[in-house]
């Protein structure tokens, strides 16, 4: 799978400031004394989760090297020591069967075009009774008012990363047969809003700003392919830049929740 976020520090950055904007982690509750396995762990954007584990333990794997090194670095700076990071880009990942109370994966079976293996992965790590949960953008609810150049831009972007072949363009109608499919009972699907206005400027204007960045490490793919034009990224920025009364944006996430028999 070509991976086409970036890795340096200004998106480690952006993925940081993204996690508390998304303000998702609600739906991560564990206890004091569980196991956590999160396939794709990035950089460590959920090492809050082992902070929590205080009897517990989090093991984090990703396909990227550089990421599961930040992520180690991250958990070594803050004095977390109840975790263990992989680098696996293929199924079955190094972690023993029915090993997790929690088993979860945060916006990535979006970026592979055929979900279902990290599905199973995620079901044969936690254990009976375990939860498997599952946070993916529903990117079609996407939309900034009144910004015709960055919602241009992002589509671009959402089109060009998640096609067919590359991605899984729709995967959020798709989450509860996927839990279906591999067995897992009291299956729940949460839809979770994300909107500002320019009622709150702080807030609106670092959506957008998110939006940008997401953008930019796929700028050059996107022009390349003739999707977007080096004056449509500019003028993207200068509207992420400027907030006018009537303004807001929008988007969505679907969180899918079931338990292992």
């Amino acid at each position: 799978m070509t991976y086409y976020l970036g890795s340096d520090t200004q998106e480690k950055e952006r993925l940081e400031i993204q996690a508390k904007l998304y303000a998702d982690q609600a739906y991560l509750t564990c206890a004091a004394s569980d196991q956590v396995f999160e396939l794709g762990c990035g950089n460590g954007g959920n090492l809050w989760i082992a902070k929590q584990l205080t009897q517990g333990h989090y093991i984090g794997t990703d396909i990227q090297a550089e990421q599961v090194r930040a992520a180690q670095e991250k958990a070594a700076q803050h004095d977390v020591t109840n975790t263990t990071f992989y680098i696996s880009d293929s199924q079955p990942t190094p972690i023993a069967d029915n090993w997790a109370d929690m088993a979860f994966c945060r916006f990535v079976l979006v970026h592979v075009p055929d979900p279902r293996p990290l599905v199973q992965e995620l079901v044969r790590v936690a254990k009976p009774g375990g939860r498997v949960t599952a946070i993916e953008p529903n990117n079609r609810t996407y939309i900034a008012h009144n910004k015709p150049h960055l919602n241009k831009c992002y589509q671009a972007r959402y089109h060009f990363m998640y096609q067919p072949g590359r991605g899984s363009l729709d995967i959020c109608p798709q989450l509860y047969d996927l839990f279906l499919q591999h067995g897992l009972t009291d299956i729940a699907i949460q839809q979770h809003s994300i909107y500002a206005d320019a009622r709150d400027t702080s807030l609106l204007q670092a959506l957008y700003q998110n939006w940008v960045g997401m953008v930019r490490p796929v700028k050059a793919h996107l022009i390349e392919a003739g999707l977007i034009t080096a004056e449509d990224y500019v003028l993207a920025e200068q509207e992420a830049a400027a907030i006018q009364p009537g303004d807001c944006l929008y988007q969505s996430q679907w969180i899918a929740v079931g338990r292992k028999i």
